[in-house]
């Protein structure tokens, strides 16, 4: 019955480059005669040095072959653990970044913008005894709902207030305010209404009743 191994070679697709199965050598010794004892495989080697060296050599040939496969094998093995190892140091830290992100959203949230407070009733300059309340309702209405006039600068915030002031204005007083408020000159010299301020002295100017 012939040796089981020369039928049964390395699969293809484990062989590594280099190797080659042992039924492919041009004189291969009996491997049988290895079973009937030591003095019959030392006569066996006698009788045909050549192949056994042969063999040997072939042996020795195809375990260095295939010590360098698992060589590359490991490297490959150790180059894909690497990489993956960055892609999990990098998801980490995409994680990390987003929680502290998210943290401080929790930590820091956003202020909810005020209820509208009442808009004053409209002045139009006829009733004048009318005018503090007036200016206290404005005022009023600035301070509880300043959140409703931000603009990109301080400057743009107090222009934004300023407009609605004059929006709460009819007749002939919004005629008489919206010159200088627009870049014109007053009839007082106040210039240029900016802000609220220079809007509450204007409309005492212009319109408070002194009697």
């Amino acid at each position: 019955m012939g040796d089981s191994s020369r039928d049964l070679p390395l699969p293809l697709g484990d062989r590594p480059q280099g190797y080659q199965p042992y039924h492919t050598l041009p004189d291969l010794p009996d491997l049988e005669v290895a079973q009937q004892g030591k003095d019959a495989w030392s006569e066996a080697v006698k009788e045909n040095p050549g192949a056994w060296y042969n063999l040997f050599a072939h042996v020795v040939g195809n375990l260095r072959a295939m010590e360098d496969h698992s060589t590359k094998q490991v490297f490959d093995f150790n180059t894909r653990l690497d990489l993956n190892n960055e892609i999990v140091e990098d998801l980490n830290r995409q994680h990390t970044a987003e929680v502290t992100r998210l943290s401080s959203l929790t930590s820091h949230p956003k202020k909810e913008r005020s209820s509208k407070h009442p808009d004053p009733d409209k002045f139009d300059g006829t009733k004048r005894e009318e005018l503090r309340s007036f200016l206290f309702n404005c005022r009023i209405k600035l301070d509880r709902n300043r959140d409703h006039f931000v603009g990109d600068t301080e400057e743009e915030t107090l222009r934004s207030m300023t407009y609605y002031l004059h929006s709460r204005l009819s007749g002939s007083a919004a005629d008489q305010a919206l010159p200088i408020i627009e870049g014109g000159s007053s009839t007082h010299g106040i210039g240029v209404i900016d802000t609220p301020e220079q809007f509450f002295v204007w409309m005492q100017e212009t319109f408070d009743d002194l009697d």
